[in-house]
């Protein structure tokens, strides 16, 4: 159990971290903001959707005493979600 609650703190710490295709498509973004504005903002919009399926990876990561997600229920949530369960209960520091 503790070797699954590190590695759900090891996916909620690496969201944000621009590495491999996410990290591209940001150095894109801002390559191809200062070229063309149009060219920019779909690369942002692309950033976004990544970001986006990054953290709702991140957030529906099951829990390893109940199985449900451990960060959020939502479907489509804005963050990784609370330190402890919403089911059970569990936190990640226990």
């Amino acid at each position: 159990m503790q070797d699954q609650r590190e590695q759900i703190k090891g996916a909620r710490h690496h969201v944000y971290i621009p590495d491999g295709r996410f990290g591209l498509l940001l150095a894109a973004t801002i390559i191809t903001g200062v070229i063309s504005t149009t060219a920019g903002v779909v690369f942002a919009v692309l950033v976004a959707m990544e970001l986006l399926a990054r953290i709702r990876r991140a957030a529906h990561l099951p829990c390893p005493r109940c199985g449900e997600p451990f960060g959020s229920k939502r479907r489509f949530p804005i963050g990784v979600g609370k330190n402890t369960c919403q089911n059970c209960g569990l936190g990640l520091e226990e």
